[in-house]
């Protein structure tokens, strides 16, 4: 192995501190290199290195974009925090002497809150 290839790949360990071989995102990480290795990429070059990196950041990218229910929170709560922000926007404008936006916020909120 030559000392640039060695060095590229000391670089992406310690770039990538997360890998432990046991995590949730190295399994990812070791699953895309077997894919890449099926493939035909050749092990330990900077190609599959690179390769490696941009899979890896598509498929945590579509992981993110999942999100766990148990974290959302319930409807009421959200409309509780809906209603605080827009009672805060309605207040601001009333002080502006802005009624006319006040008052529509104010409507649109009881159309949301009602469901329909």
């Amino acid at each position: 192995m030559s000392k640039h290839l060695e060095k590229n790949i000391l670089a992406w360990h310690k770039k990538n501190g997360w890998f432990d071989g046991t995590s949730k995102r190295s399994k990812m990480a070791l699953d895309i290199q077997w894919n890449l290795k099926q493939e035909g990429y050749k092990l330990n070059t900077i190609k599959l290195l690179k390769e490696l990196d941009k899979r890896l950041e598509l498929k945590m990218d579509k992981e993110n974009t999942w999100i766990n229910i148990n974290e959302m929170p319930l409807w009421a709560e959200a409309i509780l925090e809906i209603e605080g922000l827009v009672n805060e926007e309605v207040s601001k404008l009333k002080k502006a002497d802005n009624a006319k936006m006040a008052a529509l916020l104010t409507n649109s909120l009881t159309v949301i809150k009602r469901g329909y």
